[in-house]
């Protein structure tokens, strides 16, 4: 997140040298930052012809933890059946632990934030920033760690059958409308449609579609 003003500087290149046909578009990792601080950015970026986009999830790997997409790749790499409920109990188990962590991490993370900050006080921040996020109706399988959760999910997967998975390799596995969610196929950049000869810069825009769910 700290590289956005880079991405500005060359946003606003390409549109003055394109008159204004061309912005920049850049998709950001929420975790565990307040909503304030998108907003701030978001704002200042705006005045460089650069719209951040901020996944609703924590990170964009997160999107990748549904139990028909881990369970349809399984079962097309593993030497027998594997059942869906094996992989789904799996995905259960490890958001499980990796919300039990949760509490923790955030509280670590605001103190490396701020050296100052006393643990209770870190703790009860992050307390806080759970249930506003849950009240918003986010789920475990958002806030956690995604990264995470897939090398956890790789190495019992490997140990049942011989199986391993990556960000990557799961995104390879995908087909286009053969898997309802997540759909990062179907990105939509901006709440508004582009103006006619309005292009965003080369490789940030995806076909318009549904927006990924939250």
């Amino acid at each position: 997140m700290n590289n956005w003003p880079r991405a500005a500087m060359a946003s606003r290149a390409f549109h003055e040298t394109s008159s204004g046909k061309v912005e920049g578009v850049m998709f950001i990792d929420r975790d565990y930052k307040p909503p304030e601080l998108f907003a701030e950015i978001q704002g200042e970026a705006a005045k460089d012809h650069l719209r951040i986009k901020v996944w609703t999830r924590k990170e964009i790997e997160n999107y990748l933890l549904e139990p028909t997409l881990i369970h349809s790749y399984v079962e097309n790499r593993a030497r027998c059946s594997v059942p869906y409920g094996n992989v789904e109990n799996i995905l259960s188990e490890v958001i499980a632990e990796l919300a039990d962590e949760l509490p923790v991490l955030i509280a670590d993370s605001y103190q490396a934030c701020d050296r100052k900050l006393a643990l209770p006080t870190a703790m009860g921040r992050a307390k806080h920033f759970i249930q506003q996020r849950m009240d918003a109706g986010a789920s475990w399988s958002s806030l956690v760690s995604g990264k995470k959760a897939l090398s956890m999910i790789s190495g019992r997967l490997q140990e049942g059958w011989s199986v391993q998975l990556s960000p990557m390799s799961l995104c390879r596995h995908m087909q286009l409308g053969g898997v309802r969610k997540p759909r990062l196929h179907s990105l939509r950049i901006g709440s508004a449609p582009q103006p006619s000869g309005h292009t965003s810069l080369p490789g940030t825009h995806q076909p318009s579609g549904d927006t990924i769910p939250n």
